[in-house]
C-alpha cells in the first residue's frame, strides 16, 4: 500500500499541498494551551522548536477547517470520479489545490 494523497476539507490533496495547509494551521489550534506543544519533543519534533508536520498529521493532531482529521488516501482505495459517469474510459484523481494527478483509473471494458 502506498499513500497517493490526503483528504481534508472534503477534497483530495497531494502531499505538498497538505503540508502547505498544515503549516498554516496556528499551533495554538492543536497545541493545547499557551501555544507550546504539550507532546513528547523527541516524537513530534525534528529538532528543538521544529515540529514534524507529517508526524502530527499521521497522529491526527492537525485538523482541517471542519475539525476532522487529515487522512491519507492509499493506492488500494476506491475513489469517485464524474469522468466515468460521463462515458469516459479513464478517470483521474487530482489535487484540488494544484491539479497534480494523484491516481488514474482505466476501464476494462
Amino acid at each position: 500500500m502506498k499513500v497517493i494523497g490526503y483528504t481534508y476539507d472534503a477534497d483530495h490533496h497531494c502531499e505538498s499541498c497538505m503540508l502547505d495547509y498544515a503549516r498554516k494551521v496556528p499551533t495554538s489550534d492543536y497545541a493545547g494551551g499557551w501555544g507550546k506543544p504539550d507532546f513528547d519533543d523527541e516524537y513530534y519534533h525534528d529538532s528543538p522548536g521544529i515540529l514534524n508536520l507529517a508526524r502530527l498529521v499521521e497522529n491526527e493532531i492537525i485538523r482541517d477547517s471542519e475539525g476532522n482529521a487529515i487522512h491519507p488516501v492509499f493506492d488500494t482505495e476506491e475513489w469517485y470520479a464524474n469522468d466515468i459517469y460521463e462515458g469516459n474510459k479513464t478517470a483521474t484523481l487530482g489535487c484540488s489545490d494544484c491539479g497534480t494527478i494523484l491516481d488514474t483509473w482505466e476501464s476494462d471494458e
